[in-house]
């Protein structure tokens, strides 16, 4: 599992009238990274940041980014510093890209990687930022229908991995239909954090781990995006390569 978020670069389009409002969609875009530190921290979950964003504002009678966050809560200022500083910079090769949805068209120039990454992230406050999801285009022809677009914690869970506690694995293993049952002892949102961590066997399983414990996730269904639950497995059980790369975390 890689995913590669794109902090959205037209989503800051002069959308909000107050601090009040800023505020409001900075918090909610900085709780979706906040979600994921667990992918970010490993890189199994890529944060890109393009760096001509900072040209754009989000407030009205703004005319940089800088300029909207002197605004703006320090504490929301630090937060968004740190985590855009330590994200992947994508390549400064400019072109003008439209971003379109909920019945309005944003155009501005933005890297070209814009139109190849996994989902973007953004600031929301109108039409086209709180879609679910989005058509891109820029001036080279490319094209891009219904790209995944997210403004809050919330809409990001539907499109990630999600974890589902499957009630067949309980606290204790068991036989069952002449075979072992295996445990499952971590709590759910421990269990969420390591699947955003958790590395593929390249068959559709995925492998992570909590607190030593050893997790393998299976799929069980989409619904909005794929769905897994986890039992516990030893340490024989986890591929030898997928071990060797957990363990040099």
């Amino acid at each position: 599992m890689t995913i590669e978020i794109t902090i959205n670069t037209l989503s800051a389009n002069r959308q909000f009238n107050t601090t009040a409002d800023a505020e409001r969609a900075v918090r909610a875009l900085l709780s979706c990274f906040e979600l994921v530190r667990p992918g970010l921290s490993v890189g199994t979950i890529v944060l890109s940041f393009d760096a001509n964003i900072e040209r754009r504002c989000i407030l009205r009678g703004s005319t940089v980014l800088a300029e909207c966050f002197g605004h703006l809560n320090r504490d929301l200022r630090l937060r968004w510093y740190g985590a855009t500083r330590r994200a992947r910079r994508a390549t400064i090769t400019y072109s003008e890209h439209s971003l379109s949805g909920g019945g309005e068209r944003i155009v501005g120039d933005a890297s070209n990687e814009l139109m190849d990454t996994t989902l973007l992230a953004g600031f929301g406050g109108s039409p086209a930022c709180v879609s679910d999801a989005v058509d891109l285009d820029n001036v080279m022809g490319r094209r891009r229908g219904d790209c995944p677009s997210v403004h809050e914690p919330d809409g990001l869970r539907r499109l990630l991995p999600r974890y589902e506690a499957n009630p067949k694995h309980g606290p204790l293993p068991y036989w069952a239909g002449g075979g072992l049952v295996a445990p499952m002892t971590v709590g759910d949102d421990d269990a969420q954090a390591a699947l955003y961590a958790a590395v593929s066997d390249g068959a559709g399983h995925f492998f992570g781990v909590h607190d030593a414990k050893f997790l393998k996730f299976v799929l069980t269904g989409y619904l909005g995006g794929p769905v897994y639950h986890a039992y516990e497995v030893i340490e024989s059980e986890v591929p030898p390569d997928i071990l060797l790369h957990v363990r040099s975390r």
